[in-house]
């Protein structure tokens, strides 16, 4: 697993759209759990590579 993530590291292009929507459905699960922002404020909710 550690050299996979060496691969990644060294170039994420091709893993880049799959990323971006692992990081994306993150914030959504984290707007769902925490809708008030009390336990994780909006300003970290910032998401990447947005379409």
């Amino acid at each position: 697993m550690l050299q996979d993530l060496d691969v990644i590291a060294a170039d994420i292009t091709a893993c880049e759209p799959r990323l971006q929507s692992l990081q994306r459905q993150l914030v959504e699960l984290i707007d769902l759990l925490d809708p008030d922002a009390v336990r994780f404020p909006q300003f970290h909710r910032k998401v990447y590579g947005d379409r």
